[in-house]
């Protein structure tokens, strides 16, 4: 696989620019990225059929979550870049942490912006 990988980055189609091997890899990454999804929706269909309620409150922050899941990926591997033990151990740490604090973030807000709401005044029709 690496001499694969070696050669194909090699190749003057993976320099950048309108190629075939750039049009291949827009639409491959998607189109596995929704097989992952939907295999993902399947199979948890299959195993949760009652409700639990950390999901239901990770479900209602998820798109919080998802706003906010770029800078709190970068700030958790900015915090972790300089330690001294292997790569994988500080991407596992990053990404476990960013994903977490994501939620956490995005439950808070989610949690901020609803009480918010409730409390605003309602407009009297004339």
């Amino acid at each position: 696989i690496a001499a694969l990988l070696r050669g194909l980055t090699a190749s003057p189609l993976w320099r950048g620019g309108w190629n075939s091997a750039a049009l291949h890899y827009a639409v491959w990454e998607p189109l596995v990225a929704v097989g992952i999804i939907m295999a993902s929706l399947a199979l948890a269909r299959r195993g949760y059929r009652r409700d639990v309620p950390w999901v239901k409150r990770a479900a209602s922050a998820s798109y919080a979550a998802f706003v906010v899941h770029a800078p709190v990926g970068v700030a958790c591997s900015w915090l972790v870049r300089d330690w001294s033990t292997s790569f994988l151990l500080r991407f596992v740490l990053a990404a476990g942490y960013s994903c977490i604090l994501s939620f956490v973030l995005g439950d808070a807000l989610t949690r901020f912006v609803s009480g918010r709401r409730a409390s605003r005044p309602q407009a009297v029709p004339a």
